[in-house]
C-alpha cells in the first residue's frame, strides 16, 4: 500500500511540474502563439490538352477545355501525412544559409480529409512554413509512393507502386511573421505539384470481344528525354532530373464501359512552363505477356492539370494499328507518326 501510494504521489508531481513548465512557456512574452492553417484543394484539375493517335498512327493535339473528370483520390486502406516544417528567415532565402529548420511535425489524417491545422509558439521573428501531403498505409503508417524527410528535396521511394494514385500529392509553402503581443497565424492551401496523366483506350470493346479481361493488365512507361522525379517546396522548384525513367502498375480502371480509363501518372511539372516528355508505352496481361507495346509517345503536361491520351492501347489487331504476324513471339513495337 505505501508502495502505491508513493507511485501516485510520484506521477501527481510529475504532472504538476509539467503543467508548470508549460503554463510558464505559454505566458513566456519573448514567444507568440502560432496557428497554421492547411485547406487540401481536392478538386478535379483542368483538363489541359488531349492527345490522339487514330487507327491509322496519325496524332492530333487539342487543347483542353473545362474540368477533368475525378478529384483527388480518396484511397481505403491508407491514410494522409501531412509533414509540416517551419522555417526561421526569409522564404526568398531558402536556397541559402540564411534560413533555418526549427520544427518539424508530422500529422495523420483519414483520407478524406480536407483541412488541418497545428498550433505552435514561436519566438519573434519571420519565418516560413512547407506543407506537403502524401500517402502511407493505414496499419503503420508506412510511406508508400514518397520520401519527405526532408520538404525542401522530395523524391519518389518505388518505381513500381501497387496503385498509381499512391502517388498523388499535394503541397503548399507561406510566409508568417511573429510579432509579440499577438497570435501569429498562416494560412496555407495545398494543391497538387504534380500533373495527372490519364489514358483512353479507344479500343476497350474490341478488347472485351475478343475475351480480354482488364482486371489483370499490367502497365509500364519508360520516360525518355529526362523528367523531373523531384521536388523543393520552398521554391517549387524540379529536381532530379534524370533522362530516362520508368514505372510499372497495375492498370486499375475508372470504368470500362465503352473506353477503358485509367490515371497513369502523376509526374511532377513545372507551373511556368509546359513539360514535354516522350515516353514508350507497354501493357501485359495477367501472365505478364505483353499484349502491346507503343513507342514514343509525346506528351505534353503542365502542374496540376491533366493531360488525356487516347489511343488503341489494348489491342494488336488492326485497331491497334498493325497487322497481326501469327508466327511472331517478341514483341510488336507501334511507331507513331508524328
Amino acid at each position: 500500500m505505501k508502495h502505491l501510494l508513493f507511485s501516485i504521489c510520484t506521477l501527481l508531481a510529475v504532472c504538476l511540474a509539467l503543467s508548470s513548465c508549460r503554463h510558464h512557456h505559454d505566458d513566456d512574452p519573448n514567444t507568440t502563439p502560432t496557428v497554421i492553417t492547411v485547406t487540401l484543394d481536392r478538386e478535379a484539375p483542368a483538363l489541359y490538352k488531349t492527345i490522339e493517335y487514330a487507327v491509322d498512327l496519325q496524332r492530333t493535339e487539342t487543347d483542353g477545355t473545362g474540368t477533368a473528370n475525378g478529384d483527388f483520390p480518396t484511397l481505403q486502406g491508407y491514410s494522409l501525412r501531412l509533414t509540416y516544417e517551419i522555417y526561421e528567415g526569409n522564404i526568398d532565402h531558402a536556397t541559402s544559409n540564411e534560413t533555418q529548420l526549427i520544427e518539424r511535425r508530422t500529422n495523420y489524417l483519414s483520407s478524406s480529409a480536407t483541412n488541418d491545422s497545428i498550433h505552435t509558439l514561436l519566438p519573434k521573428g519571420d519565418y516560413f512554413v512547407l506543407v506537403f501531403a502524401d500517402y502511407v498505409t493505414d496499419t503503420d503508417h508506412a510511406p508508400v509512393a514518397y520520401d519527405n524527410s526532408s520538404l525542401t528535396h522530395i523524391i519518389p521511394l518505388s518505381t513500381t507502386p501497387t496503385d498509381i494514385r499512391q502517388r498523388a500529392c499535394l503541397a503548399g509553402n507561406c510566409s508568417l511573421s511573429a510579432l509579440q503581443g499577438a497570435t501569429a497565424q498562416a494560412t496555407v492551401t495545398l494543391a497538387s505539384p504534380t500533373a495527372r496523366l490519364r489514358f483512353v483506350a479507344t479500343d476497350t470493346q474490341e478488347f472485351l470481344s475478343s475475351g480480354g479481361n482488364i482486371n489483370d493488365l499490367s502497365v509500364k512507361i519508360n520516360y525518355k528525354n529526362y523528367i523531373a522525379t523531384g521536388i523543393n517546396l520552398a521554391t517549387m522548384e524540379l529536381e532530379e532530373i534524370v533522362s530516362e525513367y520508368a514505372l510499372t502498375f497495375p492498370l486499375v480502371a475508372d470504368n470500362n464501359q465503352n473506353e477503358l480509363s485509367f490515371v497513369a501518372d502523376y509526374p511532377f511539372a513545372d507551373t511556368q512552363t509546359e513539360t514535354n516528355v516522350t515516353a514508350d508505352i507497354c501493357v501485359t496481361d495477367g501472365n505478364g505477356k505483353e499484349i502491346s507495346r507503343f513507342n514514343n509517345i509525346r506528351i505534353p503536361f503542365f502542374r496540376n492539370k491533366e493531360t488525356r491520351i487516347k489511343a488503341c492501347f489494348l489491342t494488336q489487331s488492326t485497331g491497334g494499328g498493325i497487322p497481326i504476324d501469327e508466327d511472331f513471339s517478341g514483341e510488336h513495337v507501334v511507331p507513331y507518326n508524328e
